[in-house]
């Protein structure tokens, strides 16, 4: 094996673990009876197994999986490298493809690294269309349109999905199929479009449910426990999750039950109900910093901020900010960074620095304004022109809830259409 592997399997243990990473490395060598810079690409799955069980001993499985899939990155890699001396041909080339596949599964699904998951999709699916298989092209699209939608690119993700559910159809790839509809649903959720999300879930329910794919009944379960959320139909919100939960049990990972927790969270604290939402934020936060979760960590103490913002613990919701923001900063998420401003411009606001706040709250929407998110732009857009009205600053409070309404007719919310129509008709006072 060449040194750099080497090389690269020991900072793997190293960042996970520190010396003790180090010292479990060469442990399992010894084991093997051979010295760690000595390892062949045949020894590579023996040490996985060995490592995964030594750490998942001290560490937890979700940990112990996490750095076996770190070291199965390093054998797709090798793998990958190997083909370079080789003739070029079909075999060769789908072979590389199917590499570039499962080097953005294990990337995207198991390490959480996304920019390097699209690298080799995006190859993937060029190497796929190149040769005419469809099957690996489909597959390559779903993992565009996957990955697209954790970078925050919707319209490069729908656009992705559309087209794997176009060629998954044709080829009667129903599993793809409905992974890509599920994909776009939740697109469309980010984007504020409820319902086209609600008919794009409820239909990849039925695949699955005739399907009887266990698994992906209780992803989608979850989905439909956000959508229903966002209609305020908290009962039937709380009952998807708790049905995927059934199902999750202890077999799903950690990050599925550190999502899943802090959802039932947000719909606690949309109720109302702030102290049973940090009991369950507490718990998804546990389990995100035991599995070493950095995104869905920033989330969980996203909402915690808000949920502490309402309980008037104002010091416990900065702090919960703060360290949210640096994690959204580190993974170079804009969606998160705005979420954390607009947070952020609320508490202040709560605080009675309204000033502050609102200046927080400006800084938020236009990252929103760039993502086009447009049910948030349009909420927290509504949310600055109350704190302008608060302000006396009232023709730019006028210009940002006239936007409100235009989006809120756009996207037909006819509850919020009807909210901000008020605070025109009593702003109407103010002005000259």
């Amino acid at each position: 094996m060449p040194r750099e592997i080497s090389h690269m399997i020991r900072e793997l243990m190293r960042k996970e673990f520190g010396e003790m990473g180090e010292n479990i490395l060469n442990k399992q060598c010894r084991k093997m009876g051979v010295m760690p810079n000595e390892i062949c690409v045949d020894d590579l799955e023996e040490l996985s197994e060995s490592v995964f069980n030594s750490v998942r001993y001290f560490m937890g499985t979700d940990r112990a999986k996490k750095v076996k899939e770190g070291i199965r990155r390093y054998i797709l890699l090798q793998e990958l490298w190997d083909l370079d001396g080789l003739e070029k041909n079909d075999i060769r080339t789908i072979k590389e493809c199917k590499l570039r596949l499962e080097l953005g599964r294990t990337t995207l699904e198991n390490l959480g690294d996304m920019e390097e998951a699209l690298e080799y999709y995006t190859r993937a699916a060029d190497i796929a269309r190149g040769l005419g298989r469809n099957d690996l092209y489909a597959e390559a699209l779903k993992g565009i349109c996957f990955t697209c939608l954790g970078l925050g690119d919707l319209t490069e993700s729908i656009d992705a999905g559309k087209n794997g559910m176009e060629i998954s159809k044709k080829e009667r790839l129903q599993e793809i199929y409905a992974e890509c509809k599920r994909g776009i649903g939740i697109c469309h959720w980010r984007k504020g479009d409820f319902n086209r999300a609600l008919s794009h879930l409820d239909k990849v329910k039925d695949i699955y449910e005739e399907m009887e794919d266990k698994l992906n009944i209780a992803k989608i379960y979850r989905n439909l426990g956000d959508i229903h959320g966002e209609f305020k139909k908290y009962d039937v919100s709380l009952e998807y999750y708790k049905k995927s939960a059934d199902i999750f049990g202890d077999r799903g990972n950690a990050l599925e039950r550190a999502v899943l927790l802090m959802n039932m969270g947000v719909v606690y604290t949309i109720k109302d109900e702030w102290e049973k939402a940090v009991e369950y934020y507490k718990k998804s936060e546990k389990i995100s910093r035991e599995g070493k979760l950095p995104n869905a960590l920033a989330w969980n103490l996203f909402n915690l901020g808000q949920a502490y913002t309402d309980l008037k613990k104002f010091n416990d919701a900065e702090k919960a900010l703060d360290e949210s923001l640096e994690l959204f900063e580190t993974q170079q998420d804009r969606l998160g960074e705005s979420g954390v401003q607009i947070r952020y411009g609320l508490l202040w606001i709560e605080r009675g620095d309204i000033e502050r706040g609102a200046q927080y709250l400006k800084d938020g929407i236009e990252v929103l304004r760039e993502l086009d998110m447009l049910k948030y732009l349009a909420d927290y857009t509504h949310e600055l022109a109350k704190a302008e009205i608060e302000l006396g600053e009232y023709e730019s409070a006028e210009e940002h809830l006239n936007e409100a309404l235009e989006i809120y007719e756009r996207i037909d919310i006819q509850e919020n259409v009807e909210a901000v129509k008020k605070d025109l008709n009593e702003l109407t006072k103010y002005l000259k």
